[in-house]
């Protein structure tokens, strides 16, 4: 079934400060900002040598050594893991339930103890929490800010690869608003420039697409613009599923990954 919403940009300033529109603000400053998690994107999607461990009815995340540098980036730190169990329906996009501890990353790499949290639970993530910090006199707030999730069942699996993939066509679609001349969407030649230059600052390959109808090889984000006002991302998710995005005039929007889009971080709010 297609989701429909009246404005993309409305459903953007709803995400004001998620890890989506920090990304295109770094990469539209120059990608300084995101350069530091290049290898990863999105931040706080899966990630190579880190797992939980279920023994007994407990469980604990588990850092492995090729995950040294991910780590560093919550040691010493506190930190919020949350564990989702997905509605068992077609649909990955409604969470039935969540639960949620608190604890403080040792500051030498160990396991994370999370007792019985991922007993059930479909994916668990790792968050930083929200934090005040004073810049040029004034203070703010930063995060919560996504770290690591962790699949623990094929549900689990699925759901955060086709959150990702629908992250990553969002991700494409705001750049190109906001590279464009005229206000609406900038053509596919200067989108498709614009991710090669990016480099490791967003790890994204980009190609264009001749119709909004068409699908990309696998691993790469096709684009479309057909016109001031209309413009398509599309994406096939690891299990071959095709994931659209397309704006059309009037602020029309057609996809059938908008519970990914808005609902990314709701399981911290």
């Amino acid at each position: 079934m297609t989701d429909r919403a009246r404005t993309h940009s409305r459903t953007l300033r709803a995400r004001a400060g998620t890890v989506l529109a920090v990304a295109a603000a770094a990469l539209l400053c120059g990608g300084a900002a995101t350069a530091g998690a290049a290898e990863r994107w999105p931040p706080g999607g899966t990630a190579d040598g880190v797992r939980i461990a279920q023994r007994g009815g407990q469980s604990a995340i588990v850092f492995e050594q090729r995950a040294s540098r991910l780590y560093r980036t919550i040691a010493g730190k506190r930190v919020t893991v949350v564990c989702v169990e997905k509605a068992r329906s077609r649909s990955f996009m409604v969470t039935e339930s969540s639960a949620s501890t608190e604890l403080v990353a040792p500051k030498t790499r160990q396991p994370q103890r999370i007792s019985g949290l991922a007993r059930g639970a479909d994916y668990c993530r790792v968050w930083l929490p929200k934090r005040t910090v004073r810049r040029s006199g004034s203070r703010g707030t930063i995060g919560p800010r996504p770290v690591v999730a962790i699949a623990t069942t094929e549900r689990g699996t699925v759901h955060l690869d086709e959150e990702a993939t629908a992250m990553t066509m969002d991700l494409v679609i705001t750049v190109a608003g906001s590279i464009a001349d005229d206000g609406g969407f900038a053509s596919s030649a200067r989108v498709v420039r614009f991710f090669d230059r990016a480099g490791r600052a967003a790890p994204i390959e980009v190609v264009a697409l001749a119709s909004p109808a068409d699908t990309p090889p696998a691993g790469k984000v096709g684009y479309y613009r057909g016109g001031r006002e209309h413009a398509a991302a599309v994406m096939l998710s690891t299990s071959d599923r095709r994931l659209f995005m397309e704006l059309l005039p009037d602020d029309e929007l057609r996809t059938n990954v908008l519970g990914y889009i808005n609902g990314y971080g709701s399981e911290i709010e």
